[in-house]
C-alpha cells in the first residue's frame, strides 16, 4: 500500500474545515482523487450527479476545484487561471479559502496570495505554496493547519471557547461518530469540547480555539506541532494523552483530560465503568464455550498512535497476540518500546501477509489482500473502506467504539471456528 503523503494531508486538512474551500492550482490529475475522498470522508451534498456540479474547475464534483493546468501555464504563469477561478469558488460563500500547489505548480514561483486575495474579497486567504510532498501525511496536515489560522484573524472571545481537540482528521476511521462520543463523555464532567482542528470546525470555531483553555492532542503525527504553536503564541496549555481505545484507553484520556482542567472525571468514568462491565460478562460467557478472544492472533497495520491504543486493548485486555504490527512515522519508537517490553519485538520484524493469524486490522484494501492471500479475515480501521456508503459510523474511540472493535472481534473469530 501506498501511503498517503503531505499533499494529500494538506488538502484534507483545508477540506475538513465545515464553511471552508480548497482551491488547488494543478491539473485535473491531482484534482479527481482528492475531490472523491474529501466527499467520502466528509460529506457535505445530498447528490453525487456530476450534472449537480458542472461548474467550469468543479468537474463533476463538489470538492477541491481546480485550475487544471496545462503545459503552457507552466511557462508563461498561473495568474490568469487563479484570476479565473477564484470567483466562482467565492460565489459559494466560504468563509476561508485555502489556495494549495500541486507539485508541478509549486515550481513555477507565481505570487499567488496577491493575486488571489484581489479577486477573494470579503474571505481570508492561506497559500500553501510547498507542501513538503515527500514527507508523510501528518506534515502536510500540520502545515496547512498552521497556514489556515495564520490566515485567520484572532477574535475577541465572545464566550469561552470549549477545550480543543488536535489531531484529528477526517481521515480517522469514524471520525465523527468518535468525535460525537468524546463530546458526550466529556460532558458528564462538565466539559465542552470546542474546536476539533481540522475536522467539522467551522473556520470561526478554527480562529477561536487560540483562546481556548486547553489542547488534547489526539495523535503526535497530526497535531503535535499545532499544539505546540498554540502553547507558545497563545498560552493555550496542552496534554498528549494518546488514543481513547479500548476502555482503559478511555479512563486515561478522561483522567488526564480533566485532571488538566481539575474537575471530577467521575460521572464519566461511572458511565465508562457500568459498559465494561456489561461487555465483561457476556465474554466470559462465550469465552467460557471458547476460549475466545484470549490466545487468538492478529496482524496490525495504523498509523503509530492507533496502532499502539490498539496494542494496549487487544494484547493487555483481551489477551490477543500480535504477529505483525506494521506502522511509520512520529510515534513508531513508542510501539517499538511496547513490543519490545513485552517481548514481542518479532511482531515488528514479521512482514504483512508473510504470517498466518486469526483477523487482520487495517484498511480496506489491505483486508482484500489478505482475505486473496491468505484467507485471513479482517476488521476496517481506516480508509479506503471495502463499501462505497458507511451507513453505521462507528469509531475506535470511547465505550462506543470499544463495544464495536469487540462486537467485530467477536464476529470475525467466531467465522473461524
Amino acid at each position: 500500500m501506498i501511503d498517503p503523503d503531505a499533499f494529500t494531508g494538506a488538502i484534507l486538512a483545508a477540506e475538513g474545515l465545515r464553511d471552508g474551500a480548497v482551491l488547488l492550482n494543478g491539473p485535473t490529475g491531482c484534482k479527481f482523487h482528492h475531490g472523491a475522498l474529501s466527499e467520502s470522508l466528509y460529506p457535505r451534498k445530498g447528490s453525487l450527479d456530476p450534472l449537480d456540479h458542472a461548474d467550469q474547475f468543479y468537474f463533476g464534483q463538489p470538492r477541491v476545484p481546480c485550475t487544471y493546468l496545462q503545459e503552457e501555464e507552466y511557462i508563461q504563469g498561473t495568474g490568469p487561471r487563479l484570476q479565473a477561478i477564484t470567483p466562482a469558488v467565492m460565489s459559494r460563500g466560504p468563509a476561508l479559502v485555502t489556495v494549495i500547489n500541486s507539485p508541478g505548480a509549486s515550481l513555477i514561483g507565481d505570487e499567488m496570495s496577491g493575486i488571489v486575495e484581489r479577486y477573494a474579497k470579503g474571505s481570508p486567504v492561506a497559500v500553501l505554496e510547498t507542501c513538503a510532498f515527500s514527507a508523510g501525511l501528518g506534515q502536510g496536515f500540520q502545515d496547512c493547519t498552521l497556514r489556515m489560522l495564520d490566515a485567520l484573524p484572532l477574535p475577541e472571545p465572545f464566550e469561552i471557547p470549549g477545550i480543543n481537540l488536535v489531531g484529528v482528521s477526517i481521515l480517522d476511521h469514524g471520525w465523527a461518530s468518535g468525535v460525537r462520543e468524546l463530546r458526550r463523555l466529556l460532558s458528564l464532567c462538565g466539559v465542552r469540547v470546542g474546536a476539533v482542528l481540522c475536522a467539522g470546525c467551522s473556520a470561526a470555531e478554527l480562529s477561536l480555539s487560540r483562546h481556548a483553555p486547553l489542547s488534547v492532542v489526539m495523535d503526535q503525527q497530526m497535531g503535535g506541532r499545532v499544539a505546540t504553536r498554540l502553547m507558545v503564541d497563545h498560552d493555550v496549555r496542552s496534554v498528549s494523552l494518546g488514543q481513547p481505545i479500548g476502555f482503559q484507553g478511555t479512563a486515561r484520556w478522561l483522567e488526564g483530560t480533566c485532571s488538566a482542567l481539575d474537575v471530577d472525571p467521575a460521572p464519566a468514568l461511572e458511565e465508562l465503568r457500568a459498559e465494561e462491565r456489561r461487555c465483561a460478562f457476556l465474554l466470559a460467557r462465550h469465552s467460557s464455550l471458547t476460549g475466545l478472544p484470549k490466545g487468538a492472533t492478529f496482524s496490525l497495520q495504523a498509523r503509530p498512535a492507533v496502532a499502539l491504543g490498539l496494542l494496549r486493548f487487544l494484547y493487555e485486555y483481551l489477551g490477543m497476540v500480535p504477529v505483525c504490527v506494521e506502522c511509520a512515522g512520529e510515534g513508531e519508537e513508542e510501539v517499538q518500546d511496547y513490543l519490545g517490553r513485552n517481548g514481542l519485538r518479532d511482531a515488528l520484524r514479521t512482514r504483512l501477509f508473510e504470517q498466518p493469524c486469526h483477523l487482520m486490522l487495517g484498511d480496506g484494501n489491505t483486508l482484500a489482500m489478505a482475505q486473496v492471500t491468505m484467507g485471513v479475515p479482517g476488521i476496517e480501521i481506516a480508509p479506503p473502506y471495502s463499501r462505497t456508503v458507511r451507513i453505521r459510523d462507528t469509531s475506535l474511540w470511547g465505550a462506543e467504539g470499544a463495544v464495536d472493535l469487540l462486537d467485530r472481534i467477536i464476529e470475525v473469530l467466531g467465522e473461524r471456528w
